[in-house]
């Protein structure tokens, strides 16, 4: 019996709908059930859509994070390990079922976080009642099943028990212990940590799950980028607090999940510069969605946030996908550039729910929109033949069409890393720091190597930007 379930997982073909709507489903399902069986009569005393985002959260991420386990032990096919974690999934459903038929309607209650650590995924019948605590263990025996179906390997399949378990304890007892200590020191909803716990959690698990863990060390300039636009838009209302953390999180979920999928996006250009990818599309629109669920959980409670964040994944999308992929046409990719960089510094200025943005706050987020695309024109530097050989339109493949020298195209872009970097500084109320701001346009101009000089330029520049938001909260 539970080896044709595991066969039919496997010949099921794996969709992107499918892997979003089997959690949603499930939430649905879950939310509905504890709202008519473990409730009862008791009044629903907590608004229903971040209830049920929190629950999508949850199963997403349990569904990512479990399906990693069986790619790095049981070595399964990425679209394989989903399938057969997502037929598990419908587990969810069981706690309130089993739970009534055994206490009775009203005579239960689920609480994570609980009290004591529940070292055998018990407790009382108002913390983990028995429906849960067997649905629990069923899921690490299922896991552990798995793997040894796949590997027949003895220490593989402890490994996974062991992990399993631990990762129920994270999501049962970690996550949820994690935010209430976040959120008594930041004067934030538990909710807002948990939605950010769980999207670190499943962004982890994802880039597990895909492989991708040295394209993120990689890419972590580019993803540091947003975060300290984030951190200038805090900046600049006066303090980096848990919302404005709580922003640079969101932005970076997102940054990485774009940054990764455009690997796919890129993969003409890159084949043109030698490079492979060892993404498909599936799971470039896999890396680019999961994270736009934890943004909903954000736009349910904190809407002007959400609305940046929503703002700044459709202007991604728009900039790196295809049909519309505007980063390959000039100059409107510099612009989305600056699109981008201006809503992550109105992601940091409006994070505080109880801060409106003054007058002066929305004109510098307007420089930073106009100002971004100078700044960053830098960057192309480092793949100019293969931009041009892929019909990819930069400034610099449009300046040596039209007879500019590659040494006059570097200067430009120096000038325009200068002003931007000078007019950071003068923001910041530290003069001191134009001396840092002239670092990265002189390494971009005379570090021959054009990638070595767009890495350093770039470090330089982020070094800049942090130095200058301490400077602008120290004041």
């Amino acid at each position: 019996m539970l080896e044709r379930l595991f066969r039919a997982a496997d010949r099921r073909k794996w969709t992107l709908a499918l892997a979003i709507a089997t959690p949603v489903w499930i939430a649905l399902m879950r939310m509905l059930l504890e709202r008519y069986l473990s409730l009862g009569d008791v009044p629903l005393r907590r608004p229903a859509f971040p209830w049920f985002a929190h629950i999508v959260t949850f199963y997403l991420t349990m569904s990512v994070t479990l399906s990693a386990v069986l790619v790095v032990l049981g070595r399964l096919q990425w679209k394989q390990a989903m399938n057969q974690v997502g037929m598990g999934l419908a587990l969810g459903c069981l706690p309130p079922i089993i739970d009534t038929l055994v206490l009775g309607r009203g005579k239960f209650a689920y609480e994570y976080a609980p009290s004591s650590f529940p070292w055998l995924l018990s407790g009382p019948n108002s913390v983990l009642p028995p429906g849960e605590t067997t649905t629990l263990w069923l899921t690490i025996a299922l896991m552990t099943f798995a793997v040894w179906r796949a590997s027949k390997s003895v220490l593989r399949t402890f490994a996974t028990t062991v992990t399993t378990y631990a990762l129920v304890l994270i999501f049962l007892v970690g996550i949820p212990a994690g935010s209430q200590w976040l959120s008594a020191r930041t004067a934030m909803a538990p909710s807002d940590w948990r939605n950010a716990l769980f999207g670190v959690a499943a962004m982890f698990g994802v880039v597990t799950l895909l492989g991708q863990w040295k394209r993120v060390v990689t890419r972590v300039p580019q993803v540091l980028l947003p975060m300290l636009f984030v951190a200038l838009g805090a900046a600049q209302r006066g303090v980096f607090d848990g919302p404005a953390t709580l922003a640079a999180v969101m932005v970076a979920l997102l940054g990485i999940g774009f940054t990764l999928a455009n690997d796919w996006y890129d993969r003409r250009e890159d084949e043109a510069a030698g490079r492979t990818t060892t993404l498909d599309e599936n799971a470039a629109e896999w890396l680019a969605l999961v994270p736009l669920v934890f943004v909903a959980h954000v736009l349910a409670t904190r809407v002007e946030l959400g609305l940046a964040l929503v703002g700044f994944a459709v202007v991604s999308f728009a900039y790196h996908a295809d049909p519309l992929r505007l980063k390959c046409v000039f100059p409107l990719s510099y612009k989305t550039e600056g699109f981008l960089g201006g809503l992550c510094f109105f992601a940091g200025l409006v994070a505080a729910t109880d801060q409106q943005p003054s007058t002066q706050s929305l004109w510098i987020a307007l420089l930073v929109t106009i100002g971004t695309p100078i700044a960053l024109v830098f960057k192309d530097l480092k793949d100019v033949e293969a931009d041009a050989q892929a019909g990819v339109k930069t400034a610099f493949v449009v300046g040596e069409k039209r007879g500019v020298s590659r040494l006059t195209l570097r200067r430009i872009a120096a000038a325009g890393l200068t002003l931007s970097l000078v007019l950071v500084s003068v923001w910041s109320g530290q003069l001191a720091l134009i001396a840092v701001a002239l670092a990265a346009p002189t390494a971009l101009i005379f570090v021959k190597n054009e990638t070595r000089a767009v890495i350093a330029a770039t470090l330089l520049a982020e070094v800049l930007l942090a130095a200058s938001v301490a400077a602008k909260l120290s004041a």
